[in-house]
């Protein structure tokens, strides 16, 4: 951890053996971090001291992400887990008879809801999505995604999400909450890295190979590009 106005260092964390993954509550008062084994440390920022252990049981990517009110922690893996972040205890699980494997998940701004993509069908391992529950870690729809999901972002106000999909990542899909019906954003050439949101919830910028557009999504139309060098060019 490093003292940002001095440029020192205050300590060394690790997640045991190799880290994988750290993240920091949204209090800024708490980082949780994963190493190569299936025990979590939940550090103090402040001091440096651990503060407990949390065992993750299916968690391959042994990624935690936080809710918003930094209460509860998430896994992602082959079942995902919502942990208690003051006790470290395992509340739920996400799991459903339809769906196999969760490989990516995001809370919704309010914590209320939680999506995730890249799941399996057993019946036909088709790839699918969810939102669930984040209270009960029932699943509350199922989201046909029938292609690879990369990474989820909610718009801030928490209606609808932004995919990064298809088998070479190379789609961005708006799902709506409400419907579960979506619609394609863009096809690029190449692969889209994460995307993120305006404000607003109007706007949203991707980045390519290509460089970055911003998209409104009313109308669904890139109105600007950035090529690599960061020139601005307004889209026609």
């Amino acid at each position: 951890i490093w003292e940002v106005t001095t440029g020192t260092m205050t300590y060394v964390i690790c997640g045991g053996g190799n880290t994988y993954h750290l993240n920091w509550s949204p209090d800024s008062k708490r980082i949780v971090v994963t190493g190569e084994s299936d025990i979590a440390l939940l550090w103090d920022a402040a001091s440096g001291r651990i503060l407990r252990t949390v065992q993750h049981y299916g968690s391959l990517e042994k990624v935690f992400t936080w809710s918003p009110d930094g209460t509860r922690l998430l896994t992602t893996g082959l079942i995902p887990e919502i942990i208690d972040a003051s006790t470290g205890m395992r509340l739920y699980s996400l799991q459903d008879d339809s769906i196999r494997y969760i490989g990516a998940t995001s809370w919704s701004p309010d914590g209320k809801l939680i999506a995730t993509g890249n799941g399996s069908d057993p019946k036909n391992g088709a790839n699918i999505g969810a939102l669930w529950d984040a209270e009960t870690g029932k699943k509350v729809r199922r989201l046909n995604t029938y292609f690879g999901v990369n990474n989820i972002i909610w718009n801030p106000d928490g209606s609808s999400l932004a995919t990064i999909g298809s088998d070479d990542g190379t789609k961005i899909y708006i799902w709506d909450i409400r419907t579960g019906s979506f619609r394609t954003l863009s096809d690029y050439p190449h692969d889209i890295t994460p995307v993120s949101w305006s404000p607003d919830g109007k706007y949203l910028a991707s980045t390519s190979y290509e460089g970055v557009k911003i998209w409104e999504i009313k109308s669904g139309k890139a109105i600007l590009t950035f090529d690599d060098a960061l020139t601005y060019a307004p889209v026609s």
